[in-house]
Order: structure tokens, then C-alpha cells, then sequence
């Protein structure tokens, strides 16, 4: 009987370890990746001068005005050519 519950527990540590091994990159990959993707795409959708606390949220203005703009166009398709 006694040999049962020590299977037993060796079997459900063993079950965790591999997302032990997996817990550490994950972590990583959403730091330094995710993370800053998201932070990013809000600060797109901002009107912040870098140094004011708070940054004026304002959509897809900032995208509106870029796809309007002669000088990204003609190098956007430049690079897609």
C-alpha cells in the first residue's frame, strides 16, 4: 500500500515538470515581446509628446492621417515593389 501512494506522488510531480521547463521562456517571450507589441499598438493609437504623464488617447487618427500622407505612400510602395 505504501508503495502505491509513492507512485502516485512521484507520477504527479512528474507531470508538472514540464511546464516548469516551459513556465520560464513563456514568461520571457511575453516580456519582452508581447508585452511591448501591445504597449506599442496603444501608444500608435495616442497623442503623446513623450514627456507629458498622461498621453491623449485618439484612435486611429494618427493611421488616418499616415495613409493620407503623399511622402509614406510613395515610399511604402517603393518597398513593396
Amino acid at each position: 500500500m505504501m508503495m502505491a501512494s509513492i507512485n502516485t506522488t512521484a507520477i504527479r510531480k512528474r507531470n508538472w515538470t514540464p511546464y516548469l521547463f516551459l513556465a520560464v521562456p513563456l514568461t520571457l517571450y511575453i516580456v519582452w515581446i508581447i508585452a511591448p507589441t501591445f504597449y506599442t499598438m496603444y501608444l500608435s493609437m495616442t497623442n503623446w509628446d513623450g514627456i507629458s504623464v498622461h498621453p491623449d488617447f485618439i484612435g486611429l487618427a494618427n493611421y488616418e492621417r499616415l495613409f493620407k500622407d503623399r511622402t509614406f505612400l510613395e515610399a511604402f510602395w517603393n518597398n513593396v515593389r
